[in-house]
């Protein structure tokens, strides 16, 4: 089994002018699927499973924030059962290659179901970290070793 643990942007391998999608894989079966533009950005947080090739998500929360603040919460309807998915080389937008997720049906907010690889802490990015409390806390996620 691949590990898929971080968090994968379709920027990374997509242009997407003004927006974006991501999710983030956490060790202990959590994760964060994030739509944003530059206004609005909504965090689906999960449960999933990965065996055989196929990913299972199961929505926990769904957090919005305008303009950055808080500005609703309520129940996910994120519910995706056992898609095939496979870890590829793709190129970069920056033209490079990245590591990639290609899941052979949409998952998100966007018909496109690839993303590369950024980084394996989302934490650790500014936007993120400065984000961390609120979304662990109205998320229902635990503290993950990344």
């Amino acid at each position: 089994m691949a590990n898929i643990t971080g968090y994968w942007s379709q920027g990374e391998i997509i242009y997407t002018h003004m927006e974006e999608e991501g999710i983030a894989f956490f060790p202990n079966g959590t994760g964060l699927l994030i739509w944003f533009n530059p206004y609005v950005e909504i965090i689906d947080t999960f449960h999933w499973r990965h065996q055989n090739e196929r990913i299972s998500l199961l929505g926990k929360k769904q957090i919005t924030f305008r303009d950055d603040d808080l500005s609703e919460i309520k129940p996910s309807d994120l519910s995706v059962a056992d898609i095939l998915m496979n870890m590829v080389k793709r190129k970069s937008i920056n033209s490079g290659t990245v590591k990639a997720l290609e899941f052979l049906e949409p998952i998100g907010y966007s018909s496109e179901s690839r993303f590369g690889f950024i980084c394996r802490d989302i934490w650790g990015m500014d936007h993120y970290k400065r984000k961390q409390e609120v979304i662990m806390k109205y998320g229902e996620l635990q503290k993950s070793e990344n």
